[in-house]
């Protein structure tokens, strides 16, 4: 129990004073005794604390004792089987023959009296009979005892005539060799298997009281079994900590979490099925090893004649287990459970108002590793480490280069052989030391587990006294850690150094409180509360949970049903999507892969490419609701353009005007092709998808100069590119793409050419439907989806369940009116704020949403990115368009909105303020957030080289060097 409470976080608060502290770990008290002072769910009836007894005490203590006794036992009894081997070969060799006689003489050898002796006669070309005279040789290397009396008793036989070459004789009452008939200078006298065979004893065993005892052997069965114990009680501790539901602590500490509830038809998170079953493995494992261990080694003991010792010893090992543990658990109490003395201790029985006092403190176990982990990181141990590598790469290479020229001087090959020795322990402890501090987070690290392995068998290697000089070489690669440490920033920290860095218009209100708050953390002396609440403060500001509504578990126990059912209704956005999450599709990527490879070969003929094409070009080349059918020759031209679809620079206005009205069919579907869409989705109806983009594109205003059809192909274009070129499509499943792409298909349908403002100064029916909030993205995300219901035939979703359509539209609905530009500096904030947490984007809906949020945004805003060519045509739209607002609006004699004016209005300088104001950090930062290394800074080449471009050729044009 002790070991639990060093290794959680509530540790702190469950120190029991001295006598709870001996119940809670005495095994005879935890078998008898309620485990109270465990949370209800850990808590094991009486019948499984009698098995756990059994296994922890009794069964591993056997498992010890038994264990140590049939090795010290099984070489000599192995030994002395030969003898019933050569009895039998002699028996087959020489059947009905004379041989295999009694020897009635008896021979002593190195202090052995042997008398049951058997004529064993050579036989030519025996395999049986050179097996055994082969083990004339072994009798001289037989072990001795402990006291250098006799050498064990386990010979098997002896040359039937002296030869003068083996002097063990005691008494040797052989015939010397002569050529009589009938004998063979190869005959051999052996001993029957009834002759008494040595019984090991270990150097401190005392037999005085009849049986031997071995304290040695006692004190190291203790330890085993102390060792399994540990490990079988905290394998059970951990499986029973581990809950598919929330616990009464987690509710009352996560209020939240109450409103969960795993039906029968819903798993349980699969991180805690994998972790349970780890732990229960482990249980398993550890109890069918001790029984197996202890069950063979008694039945090898029995075989040995060495029972009574076993049992004699196990009794002994768990008294004195039971005494020691009167002995040592007090002192472990104090240093670990009381943090030596630091802690007070007067916790006896479980309450959960009392647990959550330290539901937030670091575990004992996190207090050292967070001690180590500050020790390796300080620039002292840092650059220590530097310098002993730095130093033993130069010593091998002064070894390996005067190597050949000490070997004859054994003083120094011993002084180079005990630095090196000495060396190599220095960087094996400091390998130690940083997996205590950091556990396999560090060995999972390629350079560490190289360095790691280097060190390691560089150890074994000198350990073991053998020079190879690869291995000398190989450790040379150890300077390797030297870069390492230079570079140890991680991929996290890169960003956000970035964020703070590379343009000084990026930070917020957000990241600068951010700052002061990380520097105030950074301050040693805060204390641990301290410490945590602003970690706490942190988390909320990055999760943009500041402003929403807390409460405290009085709160919670006195809310009815209608209450929750009111606080169901008022959650916020990101909230009332989790309910959808379990139905997310597969992510892309590596597993994505794996789970492919996996597929039959008539199931990847069914889903690969060809398939899908083929579908595609039935759809476009059969008639439809709408139109005539496509030509092949035009379908096959429209595939054409869309050749160089995954370059930044794409010709938009090309394929706008060869595939004319089928654009935005043709767009869409073909890019599901590049993402897989189709097999994730094999039940789409692509003729509903026809009609419905089809009727989509009709909706775009053909007037509008700006928000027609070329800005939506331009905007599905980017959004593509930043997916699937600058590699955010690994953020994404399959599901996540294809709302998006729709999100920007759909996002500016029947865009009148006028901004939000005019609507609602106008007071136009849109911006009196949704009451002035974001009227024009409100409206085109509803009239989207009227499109799909308007009728049967452009239903395109109608392949989704009804969980996930609900999911799906939240998404949209979401995405598009955030595509409103008064979001901008939301949107901005928000993702300063969660690039600053170091873990973002995480796989989680709220993640990913936001990034495919933020993403269409600057799809939609990132016309000043393209290139000079292209963005040259988008200006005069862009300006045009406003230019016939301002025109409307002197007409209906109201103000004339920014930018609206033409006669008042320099564009250029109004382009120049939208790339500097708006686009610029939107680029910034999705170029720090593209992944890496594969994406590193495509974004940066691909878009900002064209936005500096741009704006130095603005720049000139406003200061008249250049017209245009």
């Amino acid at each position: 129990m002790w070991i639990h409470l060093f290794s959680v976080n509530t540790g702190t608060v469950r120190v029991p004073n001295l006598k709870n502290h001996m119940i809670q770990n005495n095994d005879i008290a935890k078998c008898v005794l309620t485990e109270i002072y465990l949370p209800p769910h850990q808590r094991i009836n009486l019948f499984f604390r009698i098995f756990r007894f059994i296994i922890s005490v009794p069964v591993m203590m056997m498992m010890g004792v038994a264990v140590l006794n049939n090795m010290y036992g099984s070489t000599p009894s192995t030994y002395c089987l030969y003898r019933s081997e050569c009895i039998s070969d002699c028996e087959e060799v020489h059947f009905l023959d004379s041989s295999c006689e009694d020897y009635n003489k008896e021979i002593k050898y190195n202090g052995n009296t042997y008398k049951d002796l058997y004529y064993f006669d050579y036989k030519e070309g025996n395999d049986d009979f050179q097996t055994c005279l082969d083990y004339v040789d072994l009798n001289s290397d037989f072990p001795w005892t402990s006291d250098n009396s006799r050498q064990w008793r386990v010979h098997t036989c002896f040359k039937r005539f002296k030869n003068g070459t083996d002097s063990n004789f005691d008494y040797d009452p052989r015939e010397t060799f002569t050529n009589e008939t009938g004998t063979n200078v190869n005959d051999l006298i052996c001993i029957r298997p009834s002759e008494t065979c040595e019984k090991p004893a270990w150097s401190d065993e005392d037999c005085s009281s009849g049986v031997c005892i071995s304290f040695g052997v006692i004190f190291a069965s203790i330890f085993l079994a102390n060792l399994g114990q540990l490990i079988f009680e905290a394998a059970l501790l951990y499986t029973s900590s581990i809950t598919f539901k929330p616990t009464d602590l987690e509710r009352k500490v996560n209020p939240v979490k109450t409103e969960i509830n795993f039906s029968m038809e819903e798993e349980p998170p699969w991180d805690k099925i994998i972790k349970k079953c780890i732990g229960e493995i482990t249980v398993a494992i550890v109890f069918l090893v001790s029984c197996l261990c202890a069950i063979a080694s008694l039945i090898g003991v029995y075989d040995y004649g060495r029972p009574d010792t076993v049992w004699a010893e196990w009794i002994i090992a768990i008294v004195i287990d039971q005494a020691k543990s009167l002995l040592v658990q007090p002192l472990i109490w104090w240093l670990i459970s009381r943090r030596c003395g630091l802690v007070t201790g007067t916790f006896s029985s479980w309450k959960d108002e009392q647990v959550i006092a330290g539901i937030n403190d670091d575990s004992f176990m996190t207090e050292i590793r967070s001690q180590f982990a500050h020790v390796l990181e300080s620039r002292i141990f840092t650059y220590g480490v530097i310098g002993l590598v730095v130093f033993y790469a130069c010593f091998i290479l002064l070894n390996l280069s005067i190597d050949i020229y000490i070997q004859s001087i054994p003083v120094a090959v011993d002084i180079f052989y005990y630095i090196d020795l000495c060396l190599l322990i220095i960087f094996v402890i400091e390998i130690v030391l940083r997996f205590i501090a950091w556990g396999f987070t560090y060995i999972f690290e390629l350079w560490n587990l190289l360095d790691a392995a280097i060190v390691l068998t560089s150890f074994a290697f000198s350990v073991n006294h053998t020079q190879v000089k690869g291995i000398a070489v190989l450790r040379l690669l150890r300077l390797i850690r030297v870069i390492i440490v230079m570079r140890r920033v991680s991929e996290s920290k890169k960003k956000l150094l970035m964020l703070k860095t590379q343009n000084q218009s990026v930070s917020s209100n957000v990241t600068r409180v951010l700052d002061l708050l990380e520097e105030i953390l950074k301050e040693k002396t805060l204390t641990r509360e301290n410490r945590n609440d602003l970690s706490w403060i942190i988390g909320q500001i990055q999760s943009r949970k500041l402003y929403t509504k807390s409460t405290t578990d009085e709160d919670e126990t006195i809310l009815t049903e209608i209450d929750k059912a009111w606080k169901g209704k008022i959650k916020l956005d990101y909230e009332d999507f989790s309910e959808s999450m379990p139905i997310l599709g597969q992510k892309i990527g590596g597993d994505k892969v794996l789970k492919r490879s996996r597929q039959s070969s008539i199931e990847m003929k069914m889903f690969n490419t060809d398939h899908h094409v083929e579908r595609i070009n039935t759809t476009f080349t059969s008639p439809s609701m709408d139109r005539e059918p496509l030509e092949k020759e035009k379908l096959e031209q429209i595939y054409e353009t869309l050749e160089k679809i995954d370059d930044w620079n794409w010709d938009v206005l090309k394929f706008s005007q060869i595939a004319d009205t089928w654009c935005f069919p043709i767009l869409c579907l073909r890019l599901f092709l590049k993402y897989d869409i189709y097999r994730k989705f094999e039940e789409m109806n692509l003729d509903k998808w026809l009609n419905y983009l089809s009727s989509l594109y009709l909706g775009y205003q053909f007037n509008n100069m700006y928000h027609n059809h070329n800005h939506i192909i331009d905007t599905v274009q980017a959004t593509h590119y930043f997916y699937k070129t600058a590699g955010f499509e690994n953020f994404l499943s399959e599901q996540d793409i294809m709302v998006g792409i729709l999100a920007a298909f759909i996002h500016d349908y029947e865009h009148p050419g006028l901004t939000s403002q005019f609507l609602i100064r106008t007071k136009h029916p849109k911006a009196i439907r949704y009451s002035d909030i974001s009227p024009l993205e409100n409206h085109h995300v509803a009239a989207a989806f009227k499109l799909m219901d308007s009728d049967g035939e452009r239903d395109l979703l109608d392949f989704l369940d009804q969980k996930s359509y609900k999911l799906v539209r939240k998404m949209l609905i979401y995405m598009v009116i955030r595509t409103d530009l008064s979001y901008h500096f939301d949107l901005l904030s928000s993702i300063q704020g969660k690039i600053y947490g170091e873990n973002f984007p995480q796989d989680t809906l709220e993640d990913r949403l936001t990034v495919m949020t933020f993403t269409l945004h600057c799809a939609d805003l990132s016309k000043p990115a393209r290139s000079w060519i292209f963005y040259r045509g988008w200006i005069d739209a862009m300006m045009e368009e406003f230019n016939m607002q301002g025109k409307m609006e002197k007409e209906l004699n109201i103000p004339i909105s920014p930018f609206m004016d033409e006669e008042n209005t320099n564009r250029e300088r109004v382009q120049l303020a939208y790339i500097d104001f708006i686009v610029r950090d939107s680029i910034d930062i999705l170029n720090i957030l593209s992944p890496n290394p594969d994406y590193n800074n495509i974004i940066q080449r691909d878009l900002g080289e064209n936005l500096n471009l741009n704006r130095k050729t603005l720049q000139k044009k406003i200061e008249g060097e250049v017209k245009f």
